[in-house]
Order: C-alpha cells, then structure tokens, then sequence
C-alpha cells in the first residue's frame, strides 16, 4: 500500500469560495505537470448532475480510469469537474457517499505509480466528515473570497500589479478592491486593463486612475453618491451631468443615493447611542457592532447585513456633518422621489430634479457651516 506522503503528492483537491481562483490554481498545475511531461494523457470528466442515475455511472468511469494504465503515455492525469460531493446539499444518496468513499480508497490503495488526480470542487462544506477526511490523506486546498478588511487582501493586490510591473501605491490597491468587490475575476480583468493601457510605461498617473477604473456605470454611481456624503456637491453634480449625458436611469440614481444618506442616517444613530464603534487603522476600518445595534443596522432583502466596509466608507465620510443635515438630506430625496415615480413630470425634466435636489442639499449645507461659525 502507498504511504500517505505519496498519496499526497497525487491526489489534489480545490474548492472553497472563490471557484474562479480554484479552477486557476487547478488548471495552473494541470500545465506545470503538461510541462514536465509533454506526453501527458488527460483524460476530462465533467459532473453535470446531483441525481443518482447520473453521479453514479461517473464514478464507474473514474474507477475505471483509475485501474487502467495509460496506452499512449507514461503518465495519466484525471480531471474531475464541477465535483458536488462535498457541497453542503451533496451526497443525499447513501449509497452516492458510499462510492464516494471507495473511490478515494482506491485512490489510497491504487497500485499505478503514474496516476494524477485533479478534482475542482464547485462548493465545500468544512463541516463533512469526509472533508475532514480527505483532508488528512490528500492535498486540499480552499480558496476565500477576497476581503477589503483583510490586509492581505490589499497584500495580494499589490503583489499581483508588480507581478504585471504596474508600479503603483496602496492608494489604486484599496481602489481596485472596490471595484472588484470580492471577486478575483474582476480584480484581473481590471489589472488586465491598466496592463493594455499602460504598455512598456509601467508608473500610472492619479489623474488616469478614475478614468480608467470608473468605467462601470454602477461604479460611476457609486463615486457620485460618495462625493454627496463627502458634501463635495460641485463635483457631484458634474458627475451627475456625465451620467444624464451616458443615459443613467434617474430612478436609479435617486434609489442608490438615498441607500447611502440613509447609511448615514442609521450610522450617525448608532455612533449617538453607543451601539456601534469604528476602529481606523490607515486605509482599513472594522466596526464593532453591539448586540442593541443590530436591529437598526441595515439589511439585505436576504436579511443578510450590508457589508460592513461599504457602510463603515460611507460612515467615515458623513459623520463630518451632524445628523440633522442627513435627516433633512432624507427627507427632501423622498420628496423627489414620490415626484418621480408619479409620472406627472416629462422625461426631459427628470434630471433636472436630480440637479435640484443636489442644488438644495448645497445650499442647506452651507447654511449649516455658516451657522456653526456664527456659533463658535
């Protein structure tokens, strides 16, 4: 029998939260071992059902697979797709788990010396018995999603620009996990895009980097609702005009400002009454939410709570005005809203609303600044 070392070195699982970065880290060593070994046979197994009828005759070919010595080469690498075993609603089936279970003890008892094992996992389960099996007689490695409250994130970011020769500070990092959220797809797409832009120049101007990065509309949006809570209102209103001019959706803009003065609103309470505070440590933030504040910190239509990062941003950007500006900020954008969805003003008028309510919320604003001097 195999001692555990060299079941080890054949057998290789990945899965975890990101599956983009595991079918990478995957088909990334699918190469490495192409590269040692021109000759390679790969042999491709995709599961596309949960069913018994269909898991069950897959497994008999990967068991077949598994006794057979390659024809053509010296080597043989199975690739199992898609695997659903260790997601958190597989193995219904009883026996299903059983043939799981043979399958890998095959593995372990297998008597081929050249035999490879490949298997990308679309969902994992920590809490499975057999996961932590696994774990212990092959290699298994999760991916996480990335994280803007994570340093090593922001590590990872930084290392992937150098490794394109982007020279860059932490500044455009903690911009491109904005833009790319948690998703390490879009985080490379927009590396990709720099690379293209830059060519052989490698240093990337400030001026550049919200041309280049904001090219979503949703983005674009977003910068125009922080540049209200930051109370930068002559900018935002020419970043308003730029998204009339593109063919924004006014209701669209309207309903994602008022998500964000409402942010601000519920945070300002919270900070008030004790319920929530806010740690800053550079360009990271983490709130420590107590258990009286959960009923007033908002939530997603999934009753899951809003990300913490985005609503600490917006946080840290209005709590600069008190919360009677925001209150009234609230009040007037429900006003323009119930204008909106009336019907009874033309197309051609709806932007102009959005300008008004910009319009009055600078005005209001620096009647607030100009009485807080008085009062000094």
């Amino acid at each position: 029998m195999k001692s555990k070392t060299e079941a080890n070195s054949r057998v290789f699982i990945f899965g975890g939260e990101d599956f983009y970065e595991a079918q990478k880290k995957a088909r990334a060593l699918i190469e490495s071992f192409r590269a040692k070994d021109p000759n390679l046979e790969i042999i491709h197994i995709a599961e596309e059902g949960e069913s018994q009828s269909e898991i069950l005759p897959l497994l008999e070919r990967l068991r077949e697979e598994i006794v057979t010595p390659s024809l053509f080469a010296t080597t043989k690498l199975i690739f199992w797709k898609g695997a659903n075993f260790l997601a958190a609603n597989g193995l219904a089936d009883k026996r299903i788990e059983e043939d799981i279970r043979q399958f890998f003890n095959l593995l372990q008892e297998n008597p081929l010396e050249e035999l490879i094992v490949v298997i990308l996992a679309e969902s994992i389960d920590k809490r499975k018995k057999l996961f932590q099996e696994l774990k212990t007689h092959f290699h298994v490695e999760l991916t996480d999603k990335l994280d803007p409250l994570d340093p090593s994130s922001l590590l990872e970011v930084m290392e992937k620009l150098e490794e394109r020769g982007i020279e860059a500070d932490q500044s455009l990092g903690q911009q491109l996990l904005m833009e790319a959220g948690a998703q390490r797809s879009l985080l490379d797409m927009e590396i990709e895009k720099l690379s293209l832009f830059l060519g052989t120049k490698g240093k990337i101007q400030p001026e550049e980097i919200s041309d280049l990065l904001c090219g979503k509309r949703e983005t674009v949006i977003w910068r125009l609702c922080d540049l209200v809570i930051s109370a930068k209102f002559d900018l935002a209103l020419v970043e308003l005009q730029i998204l009339m001019q593109e063919g924004g959706s006014e209701m669209g803009i309207l309903l994602a400002l008022a998500q964000r003065i409402f942010w601000a609103c519920l945070g300002l309470v919270l900070l008030k009454n004790g319920w929530l505070d806010v740690q800053s440590k550079g360009k990271y933030l983490k709130l420590m939410l107590k258990e009286e504040g959960y009923f007033l910190y908002p939530k997603k239509k999934s009753g899951e709570l809003v990300n913490q990062w985005a609503f600490g941003q917006n946080l840290q950007l209005a709590q600069n005005i008190d919360l009677p500006f925001w209150l009234w900020a609230l009040r007037h954008t429900y006003e323009t809203n119930k204008i909106l969805v009336s019907g009874n003003i033309s197309p051609d008028l709806r932007g102009r609303m959005l300008e008004r309510l910009l319009i009055k919320l600078k005005i209001y604003y620096e009647k607030v600044i100009e009485k807080s001097k008085d009062s000094v």
